[in-house]
């Protein structure tokens, strides 16, 4: 049996028996590692589905429900912050003894406590507030194990209504792929245990700020006897702007590729030249020029793990290659794959490896040169896809506008999902100095609003925010805290009608019907984002060219307090636009 078949009747399992316990409503909210779950719930007759892309008004929704019907409704929602959402409307349930049953799906074993994306602690979440919680574990197609599933659902919802009534907590860990498709053919487990049993250790080397003893001598090491590596910088603090120029300089004496992404401070970095950053590597490496590439031999991951699909799948494809992270979190190596982990600030880092090494090493791997050629191309297709658009807005034009427009010494706020990954793909490195700030912690799409006027609220820096429609209405509330700020804050907010990333994900392609992708996880909603900005009082442009884009944007710039600047663009543009960018390759 697949993982996707072993996943699907996994879910469809927990869910029919919770609804055969007596559950009648569900509320679910956007995600992906709920997927499983989602699917079994709209497949479940006895269930009747309620969505809500606010998990906090999904918890009080959900709450209201119970209150008149006495039963448990099912909260269902993905992995990360979005269960902690929950927790106003848990405690409500708690002290006032309202049966409630909230269902957050998890990341596996191995992605927690080590960097891994929208990855926490989500065990005992809710803490003494809850009548009971159980972590279920990863799916199992032992009979026992079946067993054990159907039972516990039983008495979690037994739970939630005696001897007092109130909420209970359960924990659904889900390993990739996630969708219903039957993958065929089965792993050969034992195999796999011996191999790894068998593998080597990493080693990990330990600091607060600069690297611990050995560390920077044992990289060199590795590094000394490698012929061709990339150097990957991730998502960063700003602090880490200070160490850009060291980075160019070890880059360009190792002949090692700088791969920068926007959330690394190092894109967006007057000082150095433009050339020594390979900044559209995520589209490169899911592209046909990737094939006419070298392999690396080493990989340095810089920071935290990076967003990139496309670097992800290149490196899995240097089955050889040696990796080393280097992060200021102490265990960061969400594939499970580094030979050292190196805990320590990444500038402090970049300079003890410049003293190691000494000056030019005298090497030509192909790499440098491949990816600098590579890179080149790339962004001639980016032009080519914005310029099939004409003065239209689209997706890709907004991001390439925004960062664009940004003046010197500003602070680019960045959302989740689409948006950094469009800032990624469609807005290439540039000389002028702009800090960064994007929630990679746990790549959530809540609390954007709220964070970038935090943001503006402490500096003189003019701070323009980048966000989709949903984490625009996630944090409607926020809008409330940029109204007495005096700095510039433009919030542009790219509006496709709903989760769209979800159209670039596998679920996609899955058996499930279009009315089904929409319902369970695009949530199409129809609102019109003025009423928001009228309603807190806001400065409000909707621009219907990349000409009034750049306008608006620039005008708001020069305004004092917030903006909402509204980009209608085509609700499959997106998808569109890079399917077309990485299937040109004739650019």
């Amino acid at each position: 049996m697949s993982t996707a078949d072993l996943h699907s009747e996994w879910a469809r399992l927990l869910i029919g028996v919770l609804a055969r316990a007596g559950i009648e409503q569900a509320v679910i909210s956007p995600g992906s590692r709920s997927t499983p779950l989602v699917v079994a719930a709209l497949r479940c007759a006895g269930l009747k589905i309620n969505t809500c892309y606010d998990e906090r008004s999904a918890g009080y929704f959900a709450l209201g429900q119970a209150r008149i019907t006495n039963k448990p409704s099912l909260l269902i929602c993905t992995s990360g912050t979005a269960g902690a959402h929950y927790l106003p409307a848990i405690v409500e349930a708690h002290y006032g003894r309202i049966p409630l049953l909230a269902l957050t799906a998890d990341r596996p074993p191995e992605l927690r406590e080590r960097g891994a994306n929208q990855t926490i602690d989500q065990r005992q979440l809710f803490g003494s507030h809850v009548n009971a919680w159980v972590d279920i574990g990863m799916p199992d197609a032992d009979p026992a194990a079946l067993a054990g599933l159907a039972r516990t659902a039983y008495r979690l919802v037994a739970l939630s209504r005696a001897p007092v009534a109130g909420p209970v907590h359960v924990n659904a860990p889900f390993r990739k792929p996630l969708e219903p498709v039957s993958t065929g053919g089965e792993g050969a487990l034992r195999s796999l245990v011996t191999g790894l049993l068998g593998a080597q250790a990493p080693e990990l080397f330990t600091g607060a700020k600069e690297p611990e003893s050995g560390a920077i001598e044992r990289v060199a090491e590795i590094l000394e006897k490698s012929a061709s590596g990339i150097i990957v910088a991730g998502p960063a603090p700003i602090a880490q702007r200070e160490g850009f120029a060291p980075a160019l300089a070890l880059a360009d004496r190792l002949r090692f590729p700088l791969l920068v992404e926007a959330p690394s401070q190092w894109r967006f970095r007057g000082a150095g030249p433009l050339q020594g950053r390979i900044d559209g590597f995520d589209t490169l490496f899911q592209s046909d020029l990737c094939k006419q590439l070298a392999r690396a031999d080493v990989v340095v991951q810089l920071g935290s793990t990076p967003t990139s699909e496309g670097l992800r799948r290149y490196v899995e494809e240097c089955p050889a290659s040696r990796q080393i992270n280097v992060c200021a979190h102490l265990w960061n190596d969400a594939e499970n794959r580094a030979e050292v982990l190196v805990h320590s600030d990444v500038s402090a880092f970049v300079r003890g490896m410049l003293a190691a090494l000494g000056p030019g090493t005298g090497r030509s791997g192909p790499l440098f040169a491949q990816l600098g050629a590579a890179n080149e191309r790339v962004w001639q297709g980016v032009g080519h896809v914005l310029d099939q658009h004409g003065s239209a807005l689209s997706e890709g034009a907004v991001a390439s506008v925004v960062v664009s427009s940004l003046p010197e010494d500003s602070v680019l706020v960045v959302g989740n999902s689409l948006a950094v990954r469009q800032v990624d793909v469609f807005a290439p490195a540039a000389s002028a100095d702009v800090d960064v700030v994007c929630q990679r912690g746990t790549s959530g799409i809540d609390g954007l609003i709220s964070g970038a006027a935090g943001a503006a609220s402490v500096g003189a820096k003019v701070t323009t925010l980048l966000t989709g429609d949903l984490s625009f209405l996630h944090d409607l509330n926020g809008l409330a805290l940029t109204r007495t700020l005096t700095t510039p804050l433009v919030i542009v907010v790219i509006n496709n009608n709903g989760g769209r990333i979800f159209e670039h994900l596998r679920v996609k392609d899955s058996v499930l019907t279009t009315a089904q992708l929409e319902q369970g996880w695009i949530m199409p909603h129809g609102l019109a984002l003025v009423h928001a900005a009228h309603l807190f009082g806001l400065r409000y442009r909707k621009p219907d060219s990349v000409g009034a884009l750049r306008h608006a944007v620039k005008e708001a710039q020069d305004h004092a307090g917030a903006t909402v600047v509204e980009i209608r663009v085509p609700e499959h543009g997106a998808l569109a636009d890079l399917t077309a960018l990485r299937n040109t390759g004739g650019w």
